[in-house]
């Protein structure tokens, strides 16, 4: 039941309907209830899955809070944090683990006999992870109390708006809403539902036009030349974007339309000036759990420059296998971890050089983080390197004027339809990135201009989207993590 389908349309549409008729001290129920339901679209099976995190979760925070000594605290902090993330482990890494444990052991004439389990992961099991011990770690630290109604704690692991893909919510925030109870109005609901609208314009209408010519290229990347491989990653960093800020504009906007409030999960990432910059706005909810629950308790920036360089690379390295279990997602959050290391190393320099202009340092951004993108979407880290070479000893840039790549590409009405939709996507972003806030300009336009971009963005929608015809043409990037 992804997002941009009908059956999430009807499911939603009832959900809220049914929300707004009971009594609000009741609503949490229905929160609950609504997310099993919409976890079980997927897999009926893995609500196991969720329901067994939520129980080991929720049973933390109540000891934590009968614990008086600090090392009963950490004891209950560590066992809950093994059996939760021994579960990830076990369908996410065990068999990668196993598999290159058995190729260092073959190197030294030991063989290992091992059917891989593969077992089918349970989608958002990162997501909602990372949320549930999040709350344990919190209610450890002090920064918020234990919810004793285990039905209100249920709801805010299995909040459906963000169950999948996020953003990773904290329990001084969602968790406290629900347990305190929110009051939905007008302004809200369209706040809402404007939302949801963006976020679906980016997820059908750019990142589904553009997956297809960046699915043939990747696929079969050996016939074809490094300057289609260039523009093909250039695409993918836009497509990639849209994805997940789509899903995430979708979900706050959902979540919205209910009265709550989730975090922002991007603020125009492709508008920073440098690496580090951009991690601060791209995932902002991974990233700063990232940086409260390991870079900070491993020592942050307090214990030197070797130890804060050293701590940076540990985080990117994690979150990278955090993203698969794939030597191709380790590197990639080896090499922006890399590249914020040397931006730290020569921020000095950097900083005295005041003549480069932020749109230079825009672009220079995007093309490190760009490259990067390429091992995260390629199948392997050989074929990473692969795409590597052929950039740089079989470019063929000649091909971008003879016709080749706009055939390539999908002719010249498609290109067209993708420059004028990654243009207003851009205008969108910059107007966002000034601090305007562009849905209450939206909002106070008179009424027939604010119905003309209603109209017009479902047109646009409805004309260009691509919606698919099965699951695996319409799902979102970030499911499979």
């Amino acid at each position: 039941m992804v997002f941009n389908s009908l059956d999430y349309l009807f499911f939603f549409a009832i959900v809220t309907l049914l929300y707004y008729l009971i009594p609000q001290r009741k609503r949490y129920i229905l929160l609950l209830v609504a997310g099993c339901i919409f976890y079980m679209c997927w897999n009926v099976g893995n609500i196991i899955v969720l329901l067994y995190i939520i129980v080991i979760t929720y049973t933390a925070g109540q000891l934590l809070d009968r614990s008086f000594t600090t090392k009963s605290k950490k004891m209950i902090c560590a066992l809950t944090g093994l059996f939760s993330f021994g579960v990830l482990f076990l369908y996410k890494y065990l068999d990668f683990f196993i598999k290159n444990l058995s190729i260092i052991l073959n190197k030294f004439g030991m063989e290992i006999n091992y059917s891989p389990l593969e077992l089918i992961l349970p989608i958002g099991i990162s997501f909602f992870i990372f949320q549930a011990f999040g709350y344990v770690i919190d209610v450890y630290k002090g920064k918020c109390s234990s919810e004793k109604n285990f039905i209100k704690y249920a709801a805010f692991v299995a909040f459906f708006p963000n169950l999948l893909s996020g953003p990773i919510e904290r329990a001084d925030n969602l968790l406290r809403q629900i347990s305190e109870g929110v009051e939905g109005n007008l302004e809200k609901v369209k706040t809402g539902l404007l939302q949801i609208a963006w976020g679906l314009y980016l997820k059908v209408v750019l990142s589904n036009n553009i997956a297809p010519i960046v699915d043939v290229i990747y696929e079969n990347h050996s016939a074809y030349r490094g300057i289609e491989i260039i523009i093909a990653t250039i695409l993918f960093g836009i497509q990639i974007y849209c994805d997940f800020a789509g899903y995430s504009y979708m979900a706050v906007g959902s979540a919205r339309v209910l009265g709550y409030t989730l975090m922002d999960n991007f603020r125009e990432p492709y508008f920073s000036g440098n690496v580090a910059d951009f991690w601060r706005r791209w995932h902002i909810s991974l990233t700063s759990w990232f940086r409260d629950y390991v870079y900070i308790p491993l020592g942050g920036n307090r214990k030197g420059k070797i130890r804060k360089y050293m701590n940076t690379m540990l985080v990117f390295l994690l979150s990278g296998l955090w993203h698969g279990a794939n030597w191709s997602y380790v590197f990639w959050g080896g090499l922006n971890g890399c590249y914020i290391v040397i931006e730290d190393f020569f921020k000095s320099i950097f900083h005295k050089n005041k003549k480069v202009p932020f749109a230079i340092s825009c672009i220079g951004t995007f093309l490190l983080v760009d490259y990067a993108w390429m091992f995260f979407r390629a199948d392997s880290f050989r074929q990473g390197l692969d795409m590597t070479r052929m950039i740089f000893f079989n470019l063929n840039p000649e091909y971008l004027f003879n016709g080749t790549v706009i055939r390539e590409f999908g002719g010249g009405k498609k290109i067209l339809l993708l420059v004028m939709g990654i243009l207003l996507l851009t205008l969108v972003d910059y107007l966002q990135y000034k601090k305007n806030d562009i849905i209450k300009n939206i909002f106070s336009r008179f009424g027939l201009i604010r119905w003309g971009i209603y109209l017009g963005l479902l047109l646009i929608i409805l004309v260009f989207g691509i919606y698919g015809y099965s699951y695996e043409q319409t799902q979102f990037i970030y499911f499979q993590f």
